[in-house]
């Protein structure tokens, strides 16, 4: 078991805002995030404060091919 939080849904690949897809973090970092408005880095290196709920967003594909290699070495 990782300490990554994973979105299940994935993105259109065409589509590259930032700010419009749901990053797959450390849940360390979640929470001083969501909790304590920190900037927080994704998987993908993109950095940013939280500010709304990722539930409805598409997920950075960037994200999960980084997750995925991560599952697959055994890295968490």
């Amino acid at each position: 078991m990782t300490d990554t939080l994973v979105e299940p849904r994935l993105s259109d690949p065409d589509y590259h805002d930032d700010n419009e897809v749901a990053h797959i973090v450390r849940k360390e970092a979640a929470n001083a995030g969501y909790i304590g408005q920190q900037m927080i880095e994704a998987l993908c290196g993109f950095k940013w404060i939280p500010n709304k709920n990722p539930d409805n967003l598409p997920i950075c594909r960037k994200c999960v091919e980084i997750f995925e290699f991560m599952q697959r070495s055994g890295s968490n």
